[in-house]
Parts: structure tokens; C-alpha cells; sequence
């Protein structure tokens, strides 16, 4: 299951100060979106994720590479304890609630939505916010679906929904019913030489796969996925962020915190798990205001590998069966519309 960037908060955050302790993938995300609401996060771990480090460049975050201290909880006001070490996020967390300093241990699910109880587990809710004695809830991506939740939950009386438009007319969107999946990758990059382009896969070992299929072919082609070390992921996204190879081939662990504007392109080797997330990583594409490409290429065997991800994500994580065939019933019912998408002739 997405570890959504949810970061739940009650007060008004500008001029706040904010400490994430821990600098990994989750922490990451997360701190994406905190610094998007909070202009002072202060981000503290011995080792620095590359899309924090990205963020910290361009000065939307402040980095300590260190082991967390007590004193660096004062004068925080909000805490985000996200470290791999779970006694360690307990600890922090401890110590934020001897201080009455408002924390989210991530080593503690249930902690999660100590705030506004079964939201974190529901969609990507950004945050709750009381300012000037109202309730906010502030989403993104959150579907009709979210949003009944978010007033059920909160018991918003009647509230007033703003929801902004997503169409970006920008991007122009094409499934291709490939028979030859490399063959019609190398086409497609062969006719947009020299443009800067993502190409997503499902998985780890197509990542490595297609990104040598692509060099060994002469295309400026470079790779990036969780298992690769904080020191080639961080040489990987330089190179292409700085146009040294303008071709990047990831799994969606690549795209959050990156800045790159002209995307020319974003394709899809393999059909993503909703239509959700083809929108989140397809809208990297184009930020420039130029036109765009989103190409997806299906093959009816994605439905099989999208099936054994789903199955995956569950496995190891602290749910009880009806907790995970509940999960799963919703994660299929986004699959198969993901599905019909691609099937979808008009």
C-alpha cells in the first residue's frame, strides 16, 4: 500500500517551525509535501534521501547529516519521527509528548492519524488545519470517495468543497497496443531525440532490463530504483535533471521532489496499479506549460504482474484479514479501472 505523504496538523503552519527526524524514502515524501505548507522544516539523519537533498537545494528545506539529539526537539512546534529505526521514532515520540509538542511516529500505524482517526489509511490527505476557528481539510488527488470520508470523519456540518481542476491541457494521452514492447520504446525515443523523457516500470529487475536494452542500443538512458545506493540514485537524478542523460528509466520511487521542467514525455512501459497514480507520475510531464506526451504501452500480461503487486503489498504489513481483503477489494476495484482505461477504443 502507498505510504501517502500524509502529514497531520492542527495549527496554522506558516511561520512554524517544523523537525523530521529520519532522511529515508518515506521521510522524503513526506517532507515533499510538509515544506509545500510549512516554510521551515528542518530535516535531521545521519544519511540525506537524494529528493530531500533536492529540496534542501533549492531552499525549501534545512538538513542536519547527524543522529538525532533530544535538543533538537527545541523550539519545534511539529514533529515527524520517520526513521527506519522504530524504537528510535518511539523515543522521539515519547519525548514530544512529555513536551506537548504535536508527533507523527511512523513506527506506530496506529500513531498515524493520531489527529483525525482512519484518514491516513484512507487516501492522500495533505492535512488538517484549524485556523481562525474553523476546520480545514486539505487533499490532493482525493476522489469522491476521500472527500465523503474526509467529512464523515472530521463531522463537517454541511461543509464548502473547493475542488480544483486537474485538466492540464497541455499533455496529450495515448495507450498503444503493443506487439513488440521494445521494439516500440526504441521508436518512440528514436523520434523525440533530444528531448527529456521518464520511462516508468512496474518493477526493479524491468528497470535494469530495459534501461540496458536502451544503452546498449546508443540511447542516453539512465536508471533509478530503491535498490540502487543514496550515491547512484543521487548521481542518476543529476544526470538527468542536468541533461547529462536526458532519458530516465525508474520506478515510481523516481519523481517526487524532482524539479524538471521540460519533460517532453512520460511513458509507461508497464500499466501502472490505478488510474491514480498513471495521472501522479504521467503529470510529470509538460511542467513548462509545452506540449507533452503521456504514452502508456499495455500488454494484456501487465494485468498479471499488476495482480502480484497488489497481493505483495499487503503481505508484510500489520493488518488483520478482513483489514486485508477489504484493502485488496479496493485495490482491485482500482486496478480494473485502470484496466478499462487502457482498453477503452474511443
Amino acid at each position: 500500500m502507498e505510504d501517502y505523504p500524509f502529514f497531520p496538523v492542527f495549527v496554522d503552519l506558516s511561520g512554524r517551525r517544523a523537525l523530521v527526524v529520519g532522511g529515508g524514502r518515506i521521510a522524503a515524501r513526506r517532507v515533499n509535501t510538509l515544506s509545500q505548507f510549512c516554510p521551515n522544516v528542518t530535516v535531521v539523519a545521519p544519511s540525506i534521501h537524494p529528493d530531500i537533498a533536492a529540496l534542501a537545494a533549492r531552499g525549501r528545506v534545512k538538513t542536519v547529516a547527524r543522529a538525532y539529539r533530544e535538543e533538537d526537539l527545541d523550539g519545534a512546534e511539529l514533529v515527524l519521527a520517520c526513521t527506519d529505526d522504530g524504537a528510535l521514532n518511539a523515543a522521539v515520540a515519547e519525548a514530544c509528548r512529555e513536551r506537548r509538542i504535536p508527533v507523527n511516529d511512523a513506527s506506530d500505524r496506529s500513531r498515524c492519524d493520531f489527529l483525525f482517526p482512519g484518514i491516513a489509511r484512507r487516501g492522500p490527505v495533505v492535512a488538517g488545519v484549524t485556523a481562525g476557528g474553523r476546520d480545514h481539510a486539505l487533499a490532493r488527488r482525493a476522489t469522491e470517495a476521500v472527500r465523503r470520508d474526509i467529512v464523515r470523519i472530521l463531522r463537517l456540518n454541511d461543509p464548502l468543497e473547493l475542488v480544483t481542476g486537474f485538466d492540464r491541457a497541455n499533455l496529450r494521452f495515448e495507450v498503444r497496443h503493443d506487439h513488440n514492447r521494445n521494439e516500440e520504446l526504441r521508436l518512440l525515443l528514436t523520434e523525440r531525440a533530444g528531448q527529456s523523457g521518464i520511462i516508468y516500470c512496474s518493477t526493479r529487475s524491468t528497470v535494469e532490463r530495459v534501461c540496458a536494452m536502451l544503452c546498449e542500443s546508443s540511447y542516453p538512458a539512465t536508471r533509478y530504483h530503491a535498490g540502487l545506493s543514496d550515491e547512484e540514485r543521487q548521481k542518476n537524478q543529476d544526470d538527468f535533471i542536468y541533461d547529462r542523460r536526458p532519458i530516465m528509466v525508474a520506478t515510481n520511487a523516481f519523481g517526487m521532489g524532482i524539479d524538471k521542467s521540460n519533460v517532453s514525455y512520460v511513458i509507461h512501459y508497464n500499466m501502472p496499479l490505478s488510474l491514480e497514480a498513471y495521472y501522479q507520475e504521467a503529470g510529470r510531464a509538460g511542467r513548462d506549460g509545452e506540449p507533452a506526451e503521456c504514452i502508456l504501452l499495455y500488454s494484456p500480461s501487465d494485468l498479471f504482474t499488476a495482480s502480484r503487486l497488489l497481493q505483495g503489498s499487503y503481505e508484510n504489513e500489520e493488518y488483520d484479514e478482513q483489514q486485508r481483503a477489504h484493502l485488496m477489494r479496493q485495490s482491485r476495484k482500482r486496478l480494473d479501472m485502470m484496466v478499462g482505461y487502457c482498453k477503452t477504443t474511443e
